[in-house]
């Protein structure tokens, strides 16, 4: 996780599987799948959870703003074993950051997922937030006592953004709020009629 978003390590969370977890990212994705709770996405497409990019059918579903799923080839002690899924919840923030909007977004991203889930999902969901600012120099991670649902988060903000996402992508990833949910694939839904809209392994 820690090679797929370089941020630096102010703006990383302390869980150790972050850079000691093998993901596979060798399958591209094939479009956005819309869905509309988390527990009906894994239960409904335990089978193919692989391969598409999973966005709330809500533009105000608190806490994400999409998920991607992903293979672990080599597990960490305290996060996922080889084999199980990951969860990559992204979100991406306009505006300032806070340690409290990191903190409350952790917050929603457990209840969506709901107690007993996440009593499963905790040690293998990491929270990816991407703002266009500069991080404020004050917000380091790694100084609050935080759930572990604040240590699996990262932080990717204008300085980093060009490391994790490329060059091309970042210059669209600066102005995320506007683009997300362009026109541009055949999506699919959980619970609802189908309509048009529109790397390997790594840490």
């Amino acid at each position: 996780m820690r090679k797929l978003y370089p941020a630096p390590d102010r703006l990383t969370g302390q869980a150790p599987w972050l850079s000691r977890a093998v993901l596979d990212v060798s399958i591209r994705c094939r479009g956005v799948v819309y869905f509309s709770s988390i527990p009906q996405l894994l239960e409904e497409y335990s089978e193919d959870l692989i391969g598409h990019v999973w966005r709330p059918w809500s533009s105000t579903f608190k806490g994400i703003d999409g998920i991607v799923l992903t293979r672990c080839l080599r597990g960490a002690k305290g996060g996922p074993r080889k084999g199980e899924l990951v969860a990559r919840a992204v979100q991406f923030k306009s505006g300032g950051l806070v340690a409290a909007d990191i903190a409350n977004s952790c917050t929603s991203l457990r209840g969506l997922f709901g107690p007993e889930l996440w009593k499963r999902w905790e040690r293998r969901t990491a929270l990816v937030v991407t703002t266009r600012l500069k991080a404020p120099p004050k917000l380091d991670l790694r100084t609050r006592k935080p759930t572990f649902a604040v240590e699996s988060v990262i932080v990717v903000d204008a300085d980093s953004v060009e490391s994790a996402y490329g060059n091309t992508i970042s210059t669209f990833v600066v102005c995320a709020e506007s683009l997300f949910g362009t026109n541009i694939v055949r999506r699919r839904s959980v619970g609802k009629p189908q309509t048009k809209r529109g790397r390997g392994a790594s840490s």
